[in-house]
Formats: structure tokens, sequence, C-alpha cells
């Protein structure tokens, strides 16, 4: 009540209000700034999810708190960024600038206001620019990048997604993968998540042996893009799962994804398996498994492991005596193939 009571009482007045705000004890003026910054964030989050403009009272209401802030505490960087994401979501993109540039000179930007200068060159249509300054915070902040994309038209949003993953890929090319996971992670935001722009990401998490984030981002491939992806795709995505479980010492489910991907495309699968984790590798991760299985008298999934390795590598010795071993102590009643 306090906070909208200063609120109403801004719209009239600032010139009264700030030094009665600036005249009260520290902690009860930290209290209601905390209170009116926290009152325009709440109704500048529920702009871009209404789609509906703002009311001439919200921004009245909105600038008075803003420009407020500032005065009772110039200091306050925080204050500078609210009043920045203020006039940017009226649309006053050249004033918006202006005062980003002025209250944060000579010192360096922070995250925050570059991801605000960049999309600030994103509406001039400079867009290497505007992803260059946005992907310092992919990595960062998701919450805040989050709200500055939903201030984007979706044309812009896409010619962000657009820069941001062709400057991943010269990136990762170029051998520099830290260098290129904001622009993935920019790409998969901007993107909404995309099928391509997650296995980007998990390809440059990979160099950078993130493997458990690499894999979550192909575990939602897998899971939501699933109906889309052709079966090559598929396929190929479960080639990438069943490494980087191995990656993470799962040898079992390393041998799972590799068993779904030869079912899904033989060929392709075991062209890429060939490549890695090679031939050899990969046909003693199915033998692994097989004898795991043959010692627990899973007679059926050992014959299975010892089938998928031989797709992989048809001339393994080892694979080979599995097979004939799981065939001669399985029960008489145990149906193999």
């Amino acid at each position: 009540e306090a906070v909208d009571n200063i609120v109403s009482a801004l719209k009239v007045d600032p010139g009264t209000v700030v030094p009665e705000i600036r005249s009260l004890k520290l902690e009860a003026q930290a209290l209601l700034t905390q209170g009116l910054y926290s009152h325009c964030r709440a109704l500048l989050s529920r702009l871009p999810d209404t789609r509906a403009p703002l009311g001439d009272k919200d921004s009245q209401g909105l600038l008075a708190v803003g420009e407020a802030l500032i005065k009772i505490d110039a200091g306050k960087h925080s204050w500078h960024i609210l009043l920045t994401d203020i006039l940017i979501a009226l649309g006053s993109y050249e004033e918006a600038g202006a005062h980003l540039l002025k209250a944060l000179h000579p010192a360096p930007p922070s995250e925050a206001a570059r991801a605000r200068l960049g999309l600030l060159r994103l509406k001039k249509g400079d867009v290497p620019a505007a992803a260059q300054d946005l992907q310092c915070l992919a990595e960062m902040d998701t919450h805040d990048l989050g709200f500055l994309l939903r201030l984007l038209e979706a044309s812009e949003r896409q010619s962000l997604t657009q820069a941001a993953s062709q400057e991943a890929r010269t990136l990762l090319d170029a051998g520099q993968p830290r260098q290129a996971l904001g622009y993935c992670s920019l790409a998969v935001l901007a993107g909404s998540g995309s099928a391509c722009h997650l296995r980007l990401r998990a390809t440059c998490l990979a160099e950078l042996r993130e493997f458990g984030r690499a894999l979550k981002d192909l575990d939602r491939v897998l899971r939501e893009g699933a109906e889309d992806s052709d079966l090559p795709s598929q396929a190929e995505d479960f080639c990438s799962r069943g490494r980087l479980l191995l990656s993470l010492g799962d040898e079992e489910g390393a041998a799972g994804a590799f068993s779904q991907a030869l079912k899904l495309a033989p060929t392709l699968a075991q062209g890429s398996l060939w490549e890695q984790p090679g031939r050899a590798p990969t046909a003693c991760v199915f033998l692994h498994l097989g004898l795991r299985c043959l010692e627990e008298q899973r007679y059926a999934e050992a014959w299975t492991a010892a089938e998928n390795g031989l797709l992989v590598d048809p001339d393994h010795s080892g694979l080979k005596r599995l097979k004939v071993r799981t065939r001669r102590e399985a029960s008489s009643g145990c149906r193999l193939h």
C-alpha cells in the first residue's frame, strides 16, 4: 500500500516526494526504494507476456519511479538499468541509449549494461554487434536475457538467432569453444530451444568437456524433437548421446544409445561410430555389456549386445566367442532370435 501511494504521489509531484523519501532513515528508505524497484520490475515482466501496450497511467508511473530512484541514489547501478528498460519498453530507444551511455561513462559497462546496448543496436539493425553484446548474458543470467529477448519482434529474434549461431560455428571451426559458448546459448534462448541450436551447444560443451550439460541438451533434443526429426538425425543424436555417456563413464548407457542408433539407421550409425569412438572401442563397449549380461544370466540381452557389436565390427573375435558362449549357456527354453 505504501508503494502504491508513493507511485501515485510521484505522478503528481516528484519534486516534493523525492526529498521526502531522502529524508527517511536509511533502513526505511532502502525498504521503500526496493519496493518501488520491485513494483516496476513486476510490471515490466508482465508486459511482454500480455503483448498489451502499456497504458498511460502505467507508463507515467514507471517513468516517474525510474527517474525518482536515480534522484534518490544516482550511484546505484540497478536503478539506471531499470530506467533504461522502462524507456526501451516505451519505445524510447534513443533516449534509453543516451541515458545508458551517460550513466555508465566512463566506467566499463557491466554485462547487464552491455546487453542493453546490444538490444538497442539490434533495434538500429546492427545485428552482429547486438549478438556480441547480448551473448555476454547468455551464460551468466538467462532470466535477465530472457526478459530482453521478449522485448524483441519476431523478425529481430530470428536475425539475432542466425547471427549468434553463425558466429558460434565460426568460433568452433577456429578451435575456440570457450568463446563460442555464449553465442551458442544465445542462439538456444533466442531461437526458443530449436534442435539445431541445442545440438550446436551440445557439440561446444562436449569440446569443453562439460559432458553433463551437453547430455542435457541432447536429451532435450531427443525428448522434444523426436516427432519432427528424420531417422538419420535421430540416429546421429543417439550416437552423440552414447559418446557423451561413455565420456561420463556410463558404458552400459552408451551401449544402449548406440543400439538405438543402429536400430534406427544401421549404415549411418556404423559410419558415425567408426569415426568416433572408433570400431574397436565401440565393439568393446558391446562386449563388456554382453559379458555382464551373460554373468547375470540375461541371455537375450547378451545375445543382442553381441549382435549389435558385430554390426560395428563383424570380425571381432571376442564378440563371436560371446555369441557361442551365450548359445551354449542359455537354457533350452530361452529363445535368442
